[in-house]
């Protein structure tokens, strides 16, 4: 992450953990180091396209909440996107809901 500058956009894909937990917890928290040893500012998007609207705007919603309490990090602003932000559109394409369910973190 050292070498990120303003502008950049990091995409993550959230579903490497089967689980639920979404988050590799050895990757969040550097991320939290990482952002609380810099100065600027990071927007994050959470985009979740794996029920229908309502459940995808609700777990969007609920992971938003617990990236806030875990990074507590005024520099980071958090917005749930729910699958109001797709980046493959045809929802005939066998990677629409894998692929567009991610974090997208700008860096500002």
């Amino acid at each position: 992450m050292d070498s990120l500058k303003t502008g950049d956009l990091v995409m993550i894909d959230m579903l490497q953990n089967r689980d639920g937990r979404f988050f590799n917890n050895d990757e969040l928290i550097k991320f939290k180091k990482f952002t609380e040893s810099s100065d600027g500012k990071v927007k994050i998007y959470i985009n979740y396209f794996l029920g229908n609207s309502k459940l995808n705007k609700a777990y969007s919603d609920a992971l938003k909440k617990s990236l806030h309490k875990y990074i507590n990090n005024s520099n980071i602003e958090i917005i749930s996107m729910g699958d109001t932000n797709p980046i493959i559109c045809d929802k005939n394409n066998k990677y629409f809901r894998n692929n567009n369910t991610r974090l997208e973190i700008q860096f500002k």
